[in-house]
C-alpha cells in the first residue's frame, strides 16, 4: 500500500468532528497505519546503497595472508595465517520528540489536525536521518561510539578510506591497497573536469562490476554542465527537445522536466557514471558511489519495534505528553564504495551537522 493512500478520506471527512468523538483506539490505528508504510517507504529509499546490520562489530580488510605455493605430486603446502584488517563499528542511538496537549484540546481538534502533527515529527525523522547519512558519509575522521544503549562497549566508527592506515579488502586482482588511501579529495585549483574523473576514479578502481552514480547538489550542475568536451559530461534532454545533427546526447532516458534537483541529468566520461542532481547533497560536495556490485555503502542498525514509532503516552490529567522515538544508527560499512569531492576550496573540510 503506498504512503498516503490509508484511508486519509476517512479523516478528512472527520473536520468537523473533534477527536473524542471520532475514537482514540480508532486514531491510533490509523496513526500506526500511516507510520507502517511511511517506515516501509523510508526503507526502500534506503536500500540502494544501505542495508540492515545485524552484529554492531563487523570484520573488514586484510585477506591477503594466506599464500599460494607450488607444489610436486607428494607435496603439500606449509600453513600459512590469513590477515585481518579493522573492526568496524554500528552505533545504535535514540532519537526521541515529544509533543504535548490537553484533554480540552482532544475535544476542540479534529483527527485532520492530529494527522498534521504526526506528519510534522515524520519529517523531523526523515531531516534527522538524512543529518546522519550526510556525518557518515562527509565526515573524513574516524569516531570511538561507546554502545551505552547496550553495555558500553567501545565502537570504533570508521569513515570512507580516510589515510588511516587500516587494511583495506585488496583489489579484484589480489592487489592490496594501500592503507594510505583517501577518498576525500578537494579539488586542485578553479574546478576541473579532471578533478570530478577523479572522484569517480577513485571508486571505480576497485571493483570490475557495478555501477558509478555520481551525486551532486543543484548548485554545482551549472559547472558540471559546462565540462561538455569528449569524454566529459553527456547530457540528457527532455523528449520534446529537438537538435541537430552534430549535437551528443545521452539515449535511453529523458531529462525529467517536473523535478529540478532530484533527478539524472546525464553521465559522465569513460566511466560512463550517472550524474544525479539530489536535494541531499550538500552544497560544494559531490559524491561517488558505486552500486550493484554486491556490496552495500552503509550498514543500518537498529532493534526493537524498527522505525518511527510511539513509544509512551503519559497522562497526568488535564495533560498528556506523547513521545516518538526511532532507535538506529547509521555508519560507513564498505570504506572503497564511495568517494567524495569538495568542491568549495582545495583542502578537504566538513563541520558535523
Amino acid at each position: 500500500m503506498g504512503f498516503g493512500t490509508l484511508a486519509v478520506s476517512d479523516l478528512v471527512r472527520s473536520a468537523n468532528q473533534n477527536i473524542l468523538d471520532f475514537g482514540e483506539p480508532r486514531l491510533a490505528d490509523y496513526i500506526g497505519m500511516y507510520l507502517g508504510s511511511y517506515n516501509q517507504l523510508t526503507t526502500d529509499m534506503l536500500g540502494v546503497f544501505m542495508a540492515p546490520v545485524n552484529d554492531r562489530i563487523l570484520g573488514y580488510g586484510g585477506g591477503t595472508g594466506i599464500q599460494m605455493v607450488k607444489s610436486g605430486e607428494f607435496g603439500r603446502a606449509d600453513a600459512s595465517k590469513p590477515t585481518f584488517g579493522s573492526r568496524m563499528g554500528f552505533p545504535l542511538e535514540l532519537n526521541q520528540l515529544s509533543y504535548q496537549f490537553t484533554r480540552k484540546w482532544l475535544q476542540n481538534h479534529t483527527p485532520m489536525e492530529m494527522m498534521a502533527i504526526v506528519q510534522d515529527a515524520m519529517l523531523q525523522d526523515t531531516l534527522q536521518r538524512q543529518k546522519d547519512i550526510k556525518n557518515a558519509l562527509f565526515n573524513p575522521v574516524n569516531r570511538t561510539v561507546t554502545d551505552e544503549l547496550v553495555d558500553n562497549l567501545s565502537l570504533d566508527v570508521k569513515a570512507l578510506a580516510n589515510n588511516d592506515g587500516f587494511a583495506y579488502p585488496p583489489d579484484p586482482y589480489g592487489n592490496a591497497v594501500a592503507g594510505a588511501h583517501n577518498h576525500y579529495l578537494a579539488r586542485v585549483g578553479t574546478l576541473a573536469a579532471s578533478d570530478i574523473d577523479a572522484v569517480i576514479a577513485t571508486v571505480a578502481e576497485h571493483y570490475t562490476v557495478g555501477k558509478v552514480m555520481l551525486f551532486i547538489n543543484s548548485a554545482q550542475e551549472s559547472a558540471v554542465r559546462g565540462f561538455n568536451a569528449p569524454g566529459q559530461f553527456l547530457q540528457m534532454v527532455p523528449s520534446s527537445t529537438y537538435l541537430g545533427a552534430n549535437a551528443a546526447v545521452a539515449v535511453g532516458g529523458n531529462l525529467d522536466t517536473s523535478q529540478t534537483n532530484n533527478r539524472q541529468i546525464g553521465y559522465w566520461g569513460n566511466q560512463a557514471a550517472e550524474v544525479w542532481v539530489k536535494p541531499w547533497v550538500p552544497a560544494n560536495y559531490m559524491i561517488a558511489i558505486m552500486i550493484n556490485n554486491g556490496t552495500k555503502l552503509l550498514g543500518y542498525r537498529e532493534r526493537g519495534e524498527g522505525g518511527l514509532h510511539l513509544a509512551v503516552q503519559d497522562e497526568a490529567y488535564p495533560l498528556r505528553c506523547e513521545t516518538m522515538e526511532a532507535e538506529y544508527g547509521i555508519a560507513v560499512r564498505d570504506r572503497l564504495t564511495a568517494a567524495v569531492l569538495f568542491v568549495g576550496a582545495t583542502t578537504y573540510a566538513w563541520t558535523s551537522l
